[in-house]
């Protein structure tokens, strides 16, 4: 493997996968010798198709500022993000000029001058972790998410390199064949450490073949420090209580303190630190503005097609262009200081990664085939040492990380956040719940006591997220202890 060729021995590889946010809005204004500055293409009118209506730049958010309206991600959303209107992709009219005029649609009657929020970016100040990692060690400039869809599709092509012909969350168990199941089959450990409800429990041989791999984020850290750490893991942030995943309207605060931690656990560990690839990045790109349009891509599957119904019509979508560019960066003692890559990968390149690392036969379908491997570039010659981050946030992001727990007190569902709960669930939230309840019918489990764990529910007050979180956890997770009693590759003992 060429990327390997510089020296560089890997031997785990992490990746760590937040939500819904786009390269310009974390990374694109970012101080950095190798990244080119936004200087054009940074302004979306008001109505593409009027050169007169208002034009909206690019700016800097205040302090911890998000948006207050989770913005758009659908595939038609996308689509009108793109090129101004839809419903179906045009490749010639991509133009990135879309991204106001969506968000205007998707704000309150009474909120239509926040329109500008979607052109909005996090500072480097807001971000720190992020920020100094990404000067560090390699970012890449064009990774772009898999599909122009949302949450589901995006993180199941991580997996499984295909979206199950999917753009939309459709809440189901899948029997596709996942990387997981190659490591399994090549004697290779693997664990999905999970913050609360991991979306990875919708494939059916995590829940039921290898059930004792989906463990949480504690066991993580414990991993680390024991020297246990898995050859490939996967992490998913907290969804639901305190979240961290970083999805709007929760703030990037906490997930970027999420990376300092797991960052700092694992350069801590100098056996881990010295054949580590942790690849960072972000599922889909949330609604927020992106100036690269996304380029053409391969099929997972030859001549399939995603039919979608919007307000204005039908369409379909062949799995041939990526969707809007996410962050990436990738840490490892064998990266540069400072590089940056701008090779296209999209999330069926963690699948490639995997195949290349652990030198996997064959390949799951053609998307992943054909990837980008991101080993590719580990071209340090010589081995780096870690980067000290330090173990707590800057003070003003301490203080503001004080002050979202002291709001987060209570853990139920209120139909307005005002009323001492946590605001109505969003969509992506629903389905996790949802999963939950379909988890639990596969596996023949009783409902948890009360009304709110019924198959579909809906975002309605009343939820108490921290009893579904608990319960999820208690039935559907592994105890570290079981899972290191079950696997032959830790020790019993």
């Amino acid at each position: 493997m060429a990327a390997l060729m510089s020296g560089a021995r890997i031997e785990r590889v992490v990746v760590l996968m937040f939500e819904n946010r786009s390269f310009d809005h974390l990374l694109g204004h970012l101080d950095h010798a190798g990244l080119p500055p936004i200087t054009e293409g940074a302004v979306n009118l008001l109505d593409p198709a009027d050169p007169s209506s208002t034009p909206f730049a690019t700016f800097p958010y205040d302090s911890d500022f998000d948006v207050r309206t989770d913005p758009g991600h659908s595939h038609a959303d996308i689509v009108c993000q793109l090129q101004g209107d839809g419903p179906t992709l045009r490749p010639d009219d991509i133009a990135m000029n879309g991204f106001v005029k969506d968000y205007l649609a998707r704000l309150p009657a009474d909120g239509k001058d926040r329109v500008r929020e979607i052109m909005g970016w996090h500072t480097a100040a807001q971000a720190p972790a992020l920020a100094e990692l990404a000067r560090e060690f390699t970012v890449c400039s064009r990774w772009f998410s898999s599909v122009p869809g949302e949450t589901w599709p995006n993180r199941m092509f991580a997996h499984s390199g295909f979206s199950h012909g999917l753009v939309h969350n459709d809440v189901k168990l899948y029997d596709d064949r996942v990387v997981f199941d190659a490591l399994g089959e090549a004697g290779k450990s693997w664990v999905v450490y999970a913050g609360d409800i991991p979306q990875a429990a919708c494939y059916l041989s995590l829940v039921d073949t290898f059930k004792h791999r989906l463990t949480n984020m504690e066991s993580f850290y414990e991993d680390v420090e024991d020297g246990t750490l898995p050859a490939y893991s996967f992490i998913e942030p907290r969804h639901l209580l305190s979240i961290n995943s970083q999805h709007p309207d929760a703030s990037v605060l906490r997930g970027d303190q999420l990376l300092r931690q797991v960052y700092n656990a694992l350069a801590a560990k100098q056996e881990i630190w010295d054949s580590l690839m942790l690849i960072v990045t972000w599922d889909e790109h949330g609604g927020f503005f992106d100036r690269v349009p996304p380029p053409e891509a391969t099929p997972p599957v030859a001549g399939q097609a995603a039919t979608v119904t919007t307000d204005t019509g039908t369409t379909s979508f062949g799995f041939d262009r990526l969707g809007v560019r996410v962050p990436a960066v990738v840490i490892s003692p064998w990266s540069p200081r400072g590089a940056v890559s701008d090779a296209v990968f999209d999330h069926s390149s963690i699948v490639k990664t995997v195949y290349d690392v652990f030198d996997l036969p064959g390949h799951l379908l053609e998307r992943d085939r054909v990837a980008a491997s991101v080993a590719e570039v580990l071209t340090g010659s010589e081995r780096r040492d870690p980067v000290v981050l330090g173990s707590a946030p800057h003070p003003e992001v301490r203080a503001a990380l004080v002050a979202q727990a002291a709001g987060e007190a209570g853990a139920t569902v209120s139909a307005d956040a005002a009323d001492g709960g946590v605001p109505p669930l969003d969509a992506f939230q629903t389905s996790l719940l949802d999963l939950k309840a379909r988890l639990d019918e596969h596996q023949g489990l009783p409902a948890a006591a009360g009304p709110d764990t019924a198959q579909g529910m809906a975002p309605e007050a009343g939820v108490d997220l921290r009893r579904q979180v608990y319960d999820f956890q208690a039935r559907h997770l592994s105890s570290r202890g079981e899972r290191l009693l079950q696997d032959d590759r830790f020790p019993s003992g």
